[in-house]
C-alpha cells in the first residue's frame, strides 16, 4: 500500500449523510490512539495502537529474540482494522546480559518526577551509553528490529504507520534521570546537552533512517527533536521529513511558555516538507490523576483536544483506561474529525473555540505599573490580573503552580486562568475571529459542569457596544472545492431571554440572516445548526468577515464555538 494513500485517506472519508465529515466507523491514521487493546468500548473512535516494548523483553539472552509479545499486540490492532506505531526502549530498559558482557552500570540519586514518585525506583541503573560494547549491542538491536518489521506479512506490514526512535530514558531527550554518582559518566545533562551524547544520537538516527527509508514501502520515522528543539537542525539533515514527538501539548493546555513553544514549531507543523507531505506530530496524555484535570475532567479533556487541534497535533495517545471512558466520547470525536488536516483546501470543516487569554507576560494589556513586574514567578501579578477578571469567572485555583514552567503547571491541584507567555485568543482552525477582544467579552468557567464547553467562552457586551462578532474563513478553504454549501453550527449558552442572529455575507457584501435564535433560559449549552448555500466566502463583509454573530436584544449571550462543515468532501 502506498504511504501517500495513508496520508490522504483521512481527509477523503465521508458519511453517507448530507454533510462531509469523518466516519467514526472507519479507521484513519490520525486522531485518538491507545496503548492497550482495541475493545468494543473504544473501537469506533480509536485510530491506532502505540506499541512499546523493552529491549530486555525482546532479547532476554544475547542473540535469542522473542517476538510473541509484540506480534500479539500487532495482530490485535490489525484485526480491528487499526494502525500501529512501534518503539523499543533501550537505555535503562536494556537487557542485563549487556552488563555481563562488559557494559558499565550507571546509578543516579533519586529524583522526584512530576507525579511525586521516584525515578530511581523505575530505573535502578543505566548503561554507560558511550561504552563501545553498548553502542555495538544497541545498534544491532535497532537493525534486528527493523528487519523483523520489514519481514511482517503484508496485511500487518501495511498497518505499521511509524516507528519511533528511543535513545535515552524511554523516548525522552536525555540519557539519565538525575546526575550520575560517578563523575566519569557525566557526559551530558538531563536535557540531552552534551557533544558526545549528540554524536551518539546522530549515529543511531542514521541507522534508523537507513533501515526504514530503504524499505518498500518505507516506514516513517518519529523522533524527539528535544524540548528546546536542540536537535532539530541535526535531525532535519539526517532524516529531513521525520515525524516528531511533541511533549507538552499532549499533557496540558494553556501552559506557561506556550506561545514561545508554538512559535518555534509552527512552520514545521503547518508547512509541507521537502517530499511534499506534512510532517506528523504525536504526544501523549497521562494526567488523569493530576488535580487540575480531575477538577472537571469532561471540560479539561475537551479543551485539551481543542488546543491540540489548534497546535496541529496529529496523534493524541491516551494512556490508560481514559481512552474507553464514555464521558470523553464527544472530545475524541471532535479531535478525530480534524486531526491530521493541515491543508484548508482539503479540510472537512473549520472552527473557532472562543476564549480570552490572561497572559501575565502581556505588558500592554497588563501594565507593570498597575499589576507588578512581568515575570513568570510573580504570584502577586498573577493574582492581580485574576482579581480584575473575577467577575467574568476567572480565578487561580492553585497559585503556587500557576507560576513557573510547564512541569510545575502540570502539578497544579486546580485550574489557573492566568499564565505567562500564552497563545493569545481563540483555539481556531481555518476560521478566525476578527478583533476578538475589541468586539466581545471573555468568560471563564461558565455553564453546567457536566457539559464540556464552558471552560472558556465569549459574549456580547451591550454596555460597551460590543454587539457583533466577526469571523473570516481561511482564504484557501475553497481553493480546490467549488461547492460552497456548508452547515454552520453555533454552540451557545441558553441563559436569559436574549435574541441573536447568525448572519453571512453574500456576493454583494451585504449581510443575510441565516437564523435568529431567542434564548429560553434553560441554563444549558445548546447548539444551532443551519445550512447555507449562497454565502460568498470571499472576506467581503464588514471588517473583512464571512460570518457574523449579531446581538438582536439588550442581553449578552455567551458562545463557545462557531463551526463550519462542508456539505460535500469532493
Amino acid at each position: 500500500m502506498a504511504r501517500g494513500f495513508l496520508l490522504l485517506f483521512f481527509v477523503t472519508v465521508c458519511f453517507s449523510c448530507a454533510f462531509c465529515r469523518v466516519d467514526s466507523r472507519e479507521t484513519t491514521p490520525y486522531g485518538i490512539w491507545t496503548g492497550g487493546n482495541i475493545t468494543p468500548r473504544n473501537k469506533e473512535y480509536v485510530r491506532g495502537r502505540f506499541i512499546w516494548r523493552k529491549w530486555r523483553e525482546l532479547e532476554p539472552q544475547k542473540g535469542i529474540w522473542t517476538w510473541d509479545i509484540v506480534d500479539e499486540r500487532i495482530n490485535q490492532a490489525v484485526e480491528a482494522g487499526k494502525y500501529v506505531g512501534f518503539v523499543v526502549y533501550a537505555g535503562p530498559d536494556s537487557p542485563d546480559w549487556i552488563y555481563d558482557n562488559g557494559v558499565p552500570k550507571v546509578t543516579t540519586p533519586d529524583k522526584i518526577n512530576v507525579r511525586g514518585g521516584s525515578h530511581k525506583a523505575r530505573f535502578p541503573y543505566y548503561p554507560y551509553y558511550l561504552d563501545p560494547d553498548y553502542r555495538k549491542y544497541w545498534f544491532n538491536e535497532i537493525r534486528i528490529v527493523a528487519d523483523w518489521i520489514d519481514s511482517l506479512p503484508e496485511t500487518k506490514r501495511e498497518k505499521v504507520l511509524f516507528v519511533q526512535t528511543a535513545e535515552g530514558t524511554t523516548d525522552d531527550e536525555g540519557p539519565y534521570k538525575g546526575v550520575p554518582y560517578d563523575e566519569k559518566y557525566r557526559f551530558c545533562d538531563e536535557h540531552g546537552n552534551g557533544v558526545a551524547w549528540v554524536e551518539l544520537k546522530k549515529e543511531a538516527w542514521k541507522i534508523y533512517h537507513e533501515k526504514y527509508s530503504s524499505m518498500n514501502p518505507p516506514i516513517q520515522l518519529m523522533v524527539n527533536p528535544g524540548n528546546m528543539l536542540q536537535y532539530e537542525s541535526i535531525l532535519d539533515t539526517i532524516s529531513p521529513c521525520a515525524w516528531k514527538k511533541s511533549g507538552s501539548p499532549g499533557h496540558i493546555y494553556q501552559f506557561n511558555g506556550e506561545k514561545s513553544y508554538i512559535n518555534a514549531r509552527k512552520n514545521t507543523i503547518w508547512n509541507r516538507c521537502s517530499n511534499g507531505e506534512y510532517r506528523r506530530f504525536r504526544s501523549e496524555f497521562d494526567e488523569m490523576d493530576n488535580g487540575w484535570f480531575k477538577e472537571n475532567s469532561v471540560r479539561n479533556m475537551y479543551w485539551l483536544c481543542a488546543y491540540n487541534l489548534f497546535y496541529g497535533l496529529d496523534i493524541l495517545f491516551i494512556v490508560g483506561n481514559a481512552v474507553s471512558d464514555p464521558r470523553f466520547r464527544e472530545s475524541y470525536d471532535f479531535f478525530n474529525k480534524y486531526a491530521g488536516q493541515k491543508d484548508p483546501s482539503e479540510a472537512v470543516g473549520a472552527f473557532t473555540a472562543m476564549k480570552d487569554v490572561l497572559d501575565a507576560a502581556d505588558t500592554l494589556r497588563f501594565p507593570e505599573s498597575k499589576y507588578g513586574e512581568a515575570t513568570d514567578m510573580n504570584k502577586a501579578r498573577f493574582e492581580a490580573i485574576a482579581k480584575e477578571y473575577e467577575k467574568f469567572g476567572a480565578h487561580n485555583g492553585d497559585i503556587d503552580h500557576a507560576v513557573g514552567g510547564p512541569m510545575n503547571n502540570r502539578r497544579s491541584k486546580s485550574s489557573n486562568d492566568v499564565g505567562f507567555d500564552l497563545v493569545p485568543g481563540n483555539y481556531e482552525l481555518f476560521l478566525n475571529q476578527i478583533d476578538a477582544n475589541a468586539t466581545s467579552q471573555g468568560w471563564w468557567n461558565v455553564g453546567p459542569d457536566d457539559q464540556p464547553y464552558g471552560r472558556f467562552a465569549r459574549s456580547f457586551d451591550v454596555k460597551n457596544n460590543k454587539n457583533k462578532m466577526y469571523f473570516v474563513l481561511d482564504k484557501n478553504f475553497f481553493a480546490k472545492k467549488h461547492d460552497k454549501t456548508v452547515e454552520v453550527r453555533v454552540v451557545y449558552l441558553d441563559e436569559g431571554n436574549g435574541k441573536w442572529a447568525l448572519e453571512y455575507v453574500g456576493e454583494d457584501g451585504s449581510l443575510k440572516i441565516a437564523r435568529i435564535i431567542t434564548n429560553k433560559n434553560s441554563g444549558r449549552w445548546k447548539e444551532m445548526k443551519v445550512e447555507i448555500a449562497d454565502a460568498a466566502f470571499r472576506a467581503n463583509g464588514p471588517k473583512g468577515s464571512d460570518l457574523v454573530l449579531s446581538n438582536e436584544s439588550m442581553e449578552d449571550t455567551k458562545f463557545h464555538m462557531i463551526e463550519l462543515t462542508r456539505k460535500n468532501c469532493n
